[in-house]
């Protein structure tokens, strides 16, 4: 019995049929793995050293995204003449460096530019199922709103907090800044939109709500809605988000991603998901000089989950109004949208 053959496609058509880039691409996306895990691990120190004159800033892109005019004027560190030419790690791995920091490693490349990372497109799913804790959830929010109307003491996993009354920050008696963050998508339409809300207290004027750049996905949102505050503020700070992807993101993998380059698929060409923000987020964390936390918190709680240890009333309380913010910011997007999509009249 013969083996039945698929279709057969020529090399640029597999590469676009595969979702991979080409071969120059995957070469250059290799590089740039290989000399940001020497410079990030030290790794082998024959190779470290090479790098050594290229200033750590520009790799971990402690530099704004505006200063990328001045970065191309930064000296490279000479590498000595060889008989290998271009092709010697000492030719190109501090250029790549370089690169890496201005987020233009495909920029040399002849080919047609790379196919980044993209999410399957998401189509409007069916009617939720009915919340069968609705009642509850709504009676517990309705006394944490009562208990903290007029201001607390409550407490938190690392002491007191102060919860002031309308208007007031909530901090710690160090002088911690408590920030709980939301972010989500849904479908308004046929359309997906994506809102990001970050909450600092009862009627704080720093209490905001906004729609969300690019890919209108749920942990896109919830990866801005931290950024927006990163961005905003720099004393000490304690950031609460109930997405573990942005937690263990900000605590476990943003070290790894940037020894990998932030690729997730060098030889395709794969960027991490949002590695745009997330770079932003780890030159925001890593230039700090007051301390940060970001924790994970349970959202959409319940009496029980508070019984069991897995969150406090502060953090129960915060993320309901946290949740309304983002579902404001998604409304309000859609609506924006909806305005631009309707004809001029006359």
């Amino acid at each position: 019995m013969e083996a039945t053959q698929g279709p057969q496609f020529r090399s640029a058509d597999a590469l676009t049929q595969l979702r991979w880039a080409s071969w120059e691409q995957r070469r250059t996306a290799a590089r740039a793995t290989l000399t940001a895990k020497i410079f990030e691990t030290g790794e082998p120190r024959v190779l470290q050293r090479v790098l050594r004159e290229v200033v750590p800033a520009v790799l971990h892109d402690r530099f704004t995204r505006k200063t990328r005019s001045m970065s191309q004027g930064l000296p490279l560190p000479g590498a000595a003449s060889s008989a290998w030419g271009e092709k010697a790690f000492g030719r190109w791995g501090p250029k790549v460096l370089k690169a890496i920091a201005e987020d233009a490693i495909f920029d040399e490349c002849r080919d047609t530019p790379v196919q980044r990372w993209q999410e399957d497109a998401q189509k409007p799913g069916g009617r939720s199922p009915p919340d069968v804790w609705e009642k509850v959830r709504t009676g517990w929010r309705r006394r944490l709103q009562d208990r903290f109307r007029t201001g607390q003491i409550a407490e938190d996993s690392a002491g007191p907090v102060v919860v002031g009354p309308g208007g007031a920050t909530v901090r710690r008696e160090d002088g911690t800044v408590l920030v709980w963050t939301d972010g989500g998508s849904d479908f308004a339409g046929t359309k997906r939109v994506a809102g990001a809300a970050a909450f600092y207290g009862n009627n704080h004027p720093d209490n905001a709500s906004s729609a969300v750049p690019g890919k209108q996905t749920a942990i896109r949102a919830e990866l801005f809605a931290v950024l927006q505050v990163l961005r905003t503020q720099v004393g000490p700070l304690s950031l609460r988000t109930d997405c573990r992807i942005v937690a263990a993101g900000c605590n476990e993998w943003l070290h790894q991603w940037r020894a990998a380059a932030w690729f997730r698929s060098a030889l395709k060409g794969q960027t991490v998901p949002h590695a745009d923000l997330w770079r932003e987020v780890d030159r925001h964390l890593s230039q700090r000089a007051a301390p940060c936390e970001v924790l994970w918190t349970k959202g959409h709680p319940l009496p029980r989950h508070e019984w069991q240890g897995v969150t406090t009333e502060l953090d129960a309380w915060a993320n309901y109004e946290v949740d309304d913010l983002a579902t404001k910011a998604m409304s309000e997007h859609f609506e924006g949208k909806a305005r631009q999509g309707k004809p001029r009249p006359g």
